[in-house]
Formats: C-alpha cells, structure tokens, sequence
C-alpha cells in the first residue's frame, strides 16, 4: 500500500475547522438551553372574531332591531291597492319590500341611522296636503327607491341605532306614508 505523507497545511486546516464546528454546536447548544418564550403584551383579533362567544361566561351581546312606529296608513293602502310596505326584521337587518300597485309612479324613501339627508330644490319644501301627513313638508330625501306603475322593489337595510322607511313622494298626497321606525336593542344571545 502506497502512504503518501499528509500535507500538514491541510492537517492544520482541519483542526481549524473541527475546532470552528465544535465551537458552533456549543454556542448552539447554549443558545437554545437559554431560549426562553416571548412574552406578548398585547393582540388584535381579527373583526370576527372580536363579535365571537369564544364559550367564556359572558354572552356576546347582538343588536336586534324592533318595530316602534307603524304608519297609520300602511295597512289601509295595503287593503285598497294602493302604495304600502312590507318588512321582515332579521336581528340587524330589516327587508323592506315597497309595493306599488297603482298606476302611477311612486318613490319610497328609507334612513339608515343618523345618516345625512339631501335637499331636493323644488321638493324638499314641498308642504304636504292631504293624508297622514298633511301640514308637513316632504323634506330631506336620504335612499329614495323608485317603484314603477305595478311592481315592487325589495331591499335589505342594515343598521345599527335606527331604520326608517316611509313614501313621501308620488302622484297621491293621501297615499303618503309616514316613517316606520325600527329601534336597535342590544340581547344577548347564550
């Protein structure tokens, strides 16, 4: 067997080296030995499930909208053909269905909340006179709903203080509508 003399350079690089690993595995070693877990202070959970029972003791609390004001002259246009409202309440929802079986055009007009109305020039101050709502003035439009001659829209309105829905605007002033208010509750829900 032929032996041919190590090169002593590479003997040294070598122990170099193995000195280096041995090295690394130690510190490696004692840095993991020392590791110890982060302490965190604080969290944002994601919006659902900051709404969430998580199945602790307190119930998480839902807004539930009930009915506080019926039109006096809903239930009358719905027995003669004329324009009325229909509504489902759905915990913070309310679907309104707007029929209008006439003739003629009509718009219902419903209010989320406290949200900001429009003033209509030539409308809006516009004094009603004749039915529910005569001696006032058909005021600030906020989501006027366009129902032509003989049809129905249905819409879906969420909200979290108040809904309103109510007619205003149409070709009978004796067929208007006064608001329909819905109340927010807050339940709670096992």
């Amino acid at each position: 067997m032929n032996h041919q003399p190590h090169d002593t350079t590479n003997r040294n690089h070598w122990s170099r080296r193995r000195t280096l690993k041995s090295a690394a595995t130690v510190v490696g070693v004692t840095a993991v030995t020392k590791w110890s877990k982060p302490i965190i202070e604080s969290a944002i959970l994601p919006a659902h499930a900051q709404t969430t029972n998580d199945g602790g003791d307190v119930p998480a609390p839902e807004i539930v909208f009930e009915l506080i004001q019926e039109s006096g002259q809903n239930a009358d246009n719905q027995a003669n053909n004329r324009p009325y409202i229909t509504y489902v309440i759905n915990g913070d929802e309310v679907q309104f269905e707007f029929f209008n079986p006439t003739n003629f055009s009509f718009a219902f007009d419903y209010r989320v909340d406290q949200e900001p109305g429009t003033t209509i020039n030539g409308l809006s101050e516009i004094v009603i006179s004749q039915g529910e709502l005569a001696g006032e003035m058909i005021g600030d439009v906020y989501n006027l709903t366009s129902v032509p001659a003989n049809s129905s829209v249905m819409v879906m309105v969420t909200g979290t203080s108040e809904i309103r829905a109510g007619l205003r605007v149409g070709a009978e002033q004796e067929w208007y509508l006064d608001w329909i208010i819905f109340q927010a509750i807050q339940v709670t829900i096992p």
